[in-house]
């Protein structure tokens, strides 16, 4: 055997390893002119996996002169260029390829993945049409058609073209994959079922089919199927779940009911209601533990509003708590000298999110009895209020830490007490809060529901979303504020009004604004909203969906409602806040969701002088807009039926003169808490303080 033969199998062996570093160095040591053109594809294999782009196309260049037929080192050519950010040049060589071989499906759906690469996304899209017209059974080119359509919201087109190809196994695992996508997932299972005689079965199709019965509810089927595939089929087929990293599926343990929370909640997200199921609460005792590094929190927080036993909710919270280390890492004898009270802020979520933008007035209007940290368990992001903080409280970043050295740096600054604004959300550490830090530590603002002894002592809310008599609800010691928990900037900007014709409005006619995220609406309230279309002739619903499958579902179901299309407004998101505080002057009347109350965003239209409506419900989550009405002083906007709400809109958008009066009031209204940010502030500052002085320390 030749030195360059030990050097591929030796490579080869590393690259099954893992280790494509280290089977570069080999391949390359034993490389000279005499190496024949598959050792120089190995090697640009082998320099492409360890993230060595440009010497993966020298190595793949010299495998094309050695045998210029040799089809993988084009493809890999292209893929490597297209790694070194180099994608018009790989456009142009896979133009003249494509001239030269124009029998190579691959390279036309190479050409086409470069056309959407670079934002070409229709030249892309009639470029698979055309390959698949002259060879329907080339799956990659379906494939990524149907990804691309349904990155593009055409969840439905992307099932057709998966439904044209040919009647074999792959093809029937991409059009269930495209039937999940659109929330059809018993006629998902009938398609993977018709190959259940294939001998041995195909690990791949008995893993989606655990899934797809998943989310059928048909976990006899799913456990079943699931069982029977191994677990790199699992692996792969969870890395194409929405959503659910192959990290989380590892956490989660690969079952097929955390999988299938993960499909239905996407669907939830996209408004995709085909299936009674996607509107059903999810199962507790199914939810993985939101638990990990970095720890998965999704399902978890989504559980929350759904409706559910609050207590069942509180053992469930309880029981994931009990499962974190309790070694306190502050010692008794950490006692600093007098001075201001240090209070931690502890969040994930200093970046683009509408916390900081509620935390700036907190630190602003801070007195010199207290001295604020803030401590960042994801990476932070120049996000401007985040960056406007920098000179009002330092922040130390905790993100490459490990739970307990991030604990223990947090017990270095000998905090009174650490207020934790994330909960059982994304990235939250519960983790690090056992280690007890701090000898104090209280949940405010993310998170409305218990953490079940998540190291947390207390959780502040208020009268609304927390009445008297129900405590029994929460693991912690309620703590109420006066009247509201929340708090806004109200020095922020706003810019000059933009014209109906500028944000896509018609120029007459009642607009009914409602933006909130993807997630938070349903279908019941969706059909409150077209019943007000149809009674207010010439009106519009004007949203803001960060997700373009939500806006094709939602004309969909307009249409299903008897609503035309085009009455339904939908503008994209602005992320310059003035313009888009600026966007409000433009409507209304603001219509708050249901199963979860806007908090931020409905602060924002009454900041802006818009009247909002919200319903209120009987958890916190739904509860939010009642808490900052009520304290505002306009409880007439509060609604405690869908009945009402669905009236009470009707009446405001008949009565012109009542609602210029509410206008009025908004106005006003912008004298107290929250809107008034100092007052606000210097009420939770109170509290903080009462905290620090009357409640022990653990």
């Amino acid at each position: 055997m030749s030195i360059q033969q030990q050097a591929a199998r030796r490579a080869e062996q590393l690259l099954a390893e893992n280790r494509p570093s280290k089977a570069a160095r080999v391949l390359q040591a034993a490389a000279d002119s005499s190496a024949p053109a598959p050792y120089w594809l190995l090697l640009g294999h082998a320099l492409r996996l360890a993230g060595e782009p440009l010497p993966a196309w020298e190595a793949l260049q010299c495998a094309l002169h050695r045998d210029n037929s040799l089809l993988p080192a084009r493809l890999a050519g292209l893929q490597a260029l297209s790694e070194a950010g180099q994608l018009t040049q790989a456009l142009h060589l896979c133009q003249q390829w494509c001239t030269e071989f124009p029998d190579s499906p691959d390279l036309h759906t190479a050409q086409a993945w470069l056309l959407r690469s670079l934002q070409q996304t229709d030249a892309a899209l009639t470029l698979y049409r055309h390959t698949l017209e002259r060879w329907p059974a080339h799956l990659p080119a379906r494939e990524k058609a149907c990804l691309l359509l349904q990155q593009q919201g055409q969840l439905f087109a992307a099932l057709a073209l998966a439904d044209d190809g040919p009647d074999d196994l792959p093809h029937r695992l991409l059009q269930a994959e495209c039937l999940l996508a659109t929330g059809q997932a018993q006629q998902a299972v009938a398609r993977l079922s018709q190959t259940d005689t294939d001998t041995p079965p195909e690990p791949l199709r008995l893993a989606l089919l655990g899934i797809a019965a998943a989310c059928a509810g048909d976990m006899d089927t799913a456990g079943h199927a699931f069982s029977q595939a191994p677990e790199t089929a699992r692996q792969a087929i969870a890395k194409r779940a929405p959503g659910w990293s192959a990290q989380q599926c590892e956490q989660a343990r690969l079952l097929p009911e955390t999988l299938a929370l993960h499909y239905l909640n996407e669907q939830r997200c996209h408004a995709s209601w085909h299936d009674p199921a996607h509107c059903a609460p999810l199962a507790l005792d199914t939810l993985p533990a939101p638990l990990g590094d970095p720890p998965d929190n999704v399902l978890w927080f989504q559980a929350l509003w759904r409706p559910h036993d609050r207590m069942t909710l509180r053992e469930r919270a309880e029981a994931l708590a009990a499962r974190l280390p309790a070694t306190p890492v502050r010692q008794a004898n950490t006692a600093r000298a007098d001075g201001p009270y240090r209070i931690g802020l502890l969040s994930a979520d200093w970046c683009p999110h509408p916390a900081p933008r509620l935390i700036l007035p907190l630190l602003r209007h801070a007195s010199p009895r207290v001295r604020y940290i803030r401590y960042a368990s994801a990476p932070p992001v120049a996000y401007p209020p985040v960056v406007a903080m920098q000179a009002h409280a330092p922040l130390v970043d905790l993100s490459r830490l490990s739970d307990l050295h991030a604990a223990q740096r947090i017990a270095a600054d000998q905090l009174d007490l650490l207020i934790d604004l994330s909960g059982w959300t994304s990235q939250f550490r519960p983790a690090l809060l056992k280690h007890r830090p701090a000898p104090r530590q209280l949940g405010w603002l993310g998170y409305f529901s218990t953490c079940g002894g998540a190291g947390l002592d207390h959780v502040l809310l208020d009268p609304i979303m927390a009445p008297q008599g129900e405590d029994r609800y929460w693991w912690e010691t309620l703590l109420r504020m006066p009247e509201t928990l929340w708090l806004y900037d109200d020095q922020q900007a706003i810019a000059a009004t933009p014209s109906r014709s500028e944000l896509g409005l018609p120029e007459q006619g009642f607009v009914f604004c409602s933006i909130h995220s993807d997630y938070k609406l349903d279908p019941t309230l969706f059909a409150a909203w077209m019943q007000l279309l149809h009674a207010v002739p010439g009106s519009v619903l004007w949203q803001t969906p960060r997700l373009p499958a939500v806006a094709e579902h939602l004309r969909r179901e307009a249409k299903r409602h008897g609503i035309p299309p085009e009455r339904l407004i939908f503008s994209p998101y602005e992320p310059d806040l003035p313009r888009y505080l600026a966007r409000y002057h433009q409507a209304d009347l603001f219509l708050d969701t249901a199963c979860c109350n806007t908090g931020t965003t409905l602060l924002d239209a009454l900041y802006s002088g818009l009247p909002t409506l919200t319903l209120c419900g009987n958890t916190p989550s739904t509860r939010k807009g009642a808490s900052i009405l009520h304290a505002l002083g306009l409880d007439t906007l509060i609604c405690h039926s869908l009945a009402d709400y669905s009236a009470r809109a009707l009446q405001l958008a008949r009565e012109p003169q009542g609602l210029a009066a509410l206008r009025q009031q908004v106005q006003h209204a912008r004298q107290r808490p929250p809107l008034n940010s100092r007052l606000q502030a210097q009420q939770l500052e109170n509290m903080w303080c009462h905290v620090i002085e009357t409640c022990p320390a653990h």
